[in-house]
C-alpha cells in the first residue's frame, strides 16, 4: 500500500530559500534536535509554522538537520 503524498507546505522556491537560511545557521554550529531555525524562518515570513513543520516530519525531518538533509 502507497502511502499518500503531503501537499507542499512550501512552494519550491520557499524550500530552497528555507534550505539556504539552515546552511547558514547550522554552519555555525550544531544541530540542537530541535526546529528552532526552522521556525524562526517560518515566522519572520508569516508562514504556517504547525502545518508546515507536520509537513517536514511527514518528509522524515524532525530537526534542522533533518531538514536540512531530508527536503531537496
Amino acid at each position: 500500500m502507497t502511502r499518500p503524498r503531503a501537499a507542499r507546505a512550501l512552494t519550491l522556491e520557499q524550500t530552497d530559500d528555507l534550505l539556504q537560511y539552515l546552511e547558514e545557521r547550522l554552519d555555525s554550529g550544531e544541530c540542537d534536535g530541535t526546529t528552532r531555525h526552522v521556525e524562526e524562518y517560518l515566522r519572520s515570513r508569516g508562514l504556517n509554522v504547525p502545518v508546515t513543520l507536520a509537513w517536514l516530519r511527514h518528509l522524515g525531518a524532525w530537526c534542522d538537520c533533518e531538514v536540512w538533509m531530508n527536503v531537496w
